[in-house]
């Protein structure tokens, strides 16, 4: 156990976080089969906008602030410490990018401002979905500067804001959907970590560990990639399309007015 590995659980604790999982994957399931149509959220206005971009660039400043002030408690207490190595971080990045160029293709129709928009969201939204349960996980299995209370509560508060600031985000977007698929595809990552956590959901060192971890990152990119997949049933403005045509019956009484007795 250290300052950056957690440590792994063991015996009837992993049993019961592997149950923990399935029944968490279980139950996105049961809710995603209860969707229906997609389910769109109140669209963030200019204002709320504002207000979400300004709330999510100060979770950004608190997390730097925060990660200088563990890391020189750290630093004080334990000294210089050796970097575990860092097997996992070229797959979250790697997958916010493939994320992104995936939905800046799906939402193009609706123009470059808001497919941007969406990109962002979208490629943020992934790895937010899989930090939030991941670091009740882990949260007591880190060691951390003493009072550890208190440095607990400094990162992973901070930590939940950011993520949650960066969910917000969605709202930004018209084309974001709640979608079945996307609760299967977070189905699918508390799956793999039913699997992992038999491992005691340890620190990513090993082939199988890492497997599993960019396995269930890779879903939750997914996941996000889907909250923009096209509606069919939706038609998405066209700025090539021109005025809607009138409708038959009224057409056909038009043409009936022009026509002399």
């Amino acid at each position: 156990m250290g300052y950056s590995v957690w440590s792994p659980y063991s015996g009837l604790e992993s049993y019961l976080l592997s149950a923990g999982m399935v029944l968490a994957a279980v139950v996105l399931v049961l809710l995603g089969m209860r969707i229906r149509r997609p389910l769109a959220a109140r669209p963030a206005g200019r204002l709320v906008g504002s207000f979400l971009i300004l709330i999510w660039l100060l979770s950004v400043v608190i997390m730097s602030v925060v990660t200088i002030a563990y890391g020189l408690a750290i630093y004080q207490q334990a000294g210089r410490m050796p970097v575990p190595t860092n097997p996992i971080t070229r797959y979250t990045i790697g997958f916010a990018v493939l994320a992104f160029g995936c939905v800046l293709v799906l939402t193009r129709t609706y123009g470059w401002k808001l497919a941007l928009v969406s990109a962002i969201a979208a490629a943020g939204a992934g790895p937010a979905m899989f930090e939030v349960p991941f670091d009740l996980v882990i949260a007591f299995r880190l060691q951390v500067p003493d009072p550890a209370g208190v440095y607990r509560l400094l990162y992973f508060v901070p930590l939940l804001l950011f993520n949650v600031a960066t969910l917000a985000l969605l709202t930004l977007s018209p084309a974001a959907r709640l979608r079945r698929q996307t609760l299967f595809a977070l189905a699918g990552m508390f799956a793999v970590w039913a699997v992992w956590a038999l491992l005691g959901f340890a620190y990513p060192a090993t082939v199988a560990t890492t497997t599993l971890n960019a396995a269930s990152k890779l879903l939750s990119a997914v996941a996000g990639v889907l909250i923009f997949l096209p509606d069919r049933r939706e038609r998405r403005p066209d700025r090539h399309e021109g005025p809607p045509a009138p409708p038959a019956d009224t057409a056909a009484n038009s043409t009936a007015q022009r026509v002399p007795e």
